[in-house]
Parts: structure tokens; sequence; C-alpha cells
């Protein structure tokens, strides 16, 4: 009788590997299948082209001061040197270039922006019309300042989920 059930589950053990090898060659030629999308390079996407860098503040202010220079130098630096046009978009704070860059402007790398440091926080403050925002179109920041966040003892949000921090 010890007999048998030692057989039966040596053969279970051995049904399951043949099983779990099966998966894994399977899993692999399915992976080596799907070949990674191939895309031209980046010098000859850029070349001829233009880029564009949406400015969410008026002519002459901190904001568009510094996306200016920025076009300046920033063709130098891509592959295929695309010229760099930078152009204001006024509205709400600089949310109206947020909003342009997440819903309206092509995804191709051709449309980079300018926002207020406040942007990508405002889903967070229930700010309205920022909501719409994916985090996605958000990234990134040509500079870091310090920022700082603080909170009274009285107030009503007590947790680190329901603040900024």
């Amino acid at each position: 009788m010890r007999t048998n059930c030692v057989t039966i589950c040596h053969r279970s053990a051995t049904a399951i590997w043949k099983l779990a090898a099966a998966v894994a060659v399977a899993i692999f030629f399915v992976a080596s299948m799907s070949a990674p999308a191939w895309s031209q390079a980046p010098a000859d996407f850029y070349k001829g082209k233009n880029l564009n860098i949406v400015i969410g503040y008026s002519v002459g202010g901190g904001y568009d001061a510094y996306a200016r220079l920025l076009a300046v130098h920033l063709g130098k630096h891509i592959p295929g040197n695309p010229t760099v046009v930078p152009q204001n978009m006024v509205g709400a704070g600089s949310l109206k270039a947020a909003l342009y860059l997440d819903t309206v402007a092509p995804k191709d790398g051709t449309v980079i922006a300018t926002f207020g440091r406040n942007i990508p926080i405002d889903p967070l403050m229930d700010t309205t019309g920022a909501a719409s925002l994916t985090a996605g179109s958000l990234t990134g920041s040509a500079a870091s300042p310090p920022t700082s966040a603080s909170a009274f003892r009285g107030t009503p949000r007590r947790s680190r989920s329901g603040t900024i921090c």
C-alpha cells in the first residue's frame, strides 16, 4: 500500500514539473514572438521638425524668460536639431497650458510645456478642472526648488494620505 502512494505521489509530482516546464516554454515562445516596436532614430524623427514649448504664463514673466532661454539651447542637444518654438498659452494660472499638453497636444514628443509648480498637485487640492490631468503627461522638471508643506494641529486632515506631504 505504501509503495502505491509513493508511486502515485511521484507520478503527480513529475506531471506537475512537466506541466510547469511546458508552461515556461510556452511563455518563452510567446514572449520571443512579440518583437519590440521598432521606431525611427531620434535624429531622423526630429530632423526638420519644430519642437513647441507651450508657456503657461504671459510674455515677460519668469516662466516665459526661463522657457525662452531653454528654447535657445534645447534644439542643439536633441538629435536632429529641431527648431524650438516658444508659444505662450495664458489662462487659469497655467492650468490651460497643462490641460492642453495633457489632452490636445500630440503625444509624439514635439510639444513640451512649462507651467506652475502647483499644477501637478492641484487634483489633490480639489481644484476645478485639474482633475482631468493624467500623471503621465506631467513628468520632469528643469529646476527643483525646495518645497515643503506644513499643517497646524487643528486641521481636519491628519494623515499623509489626506495631505500633499
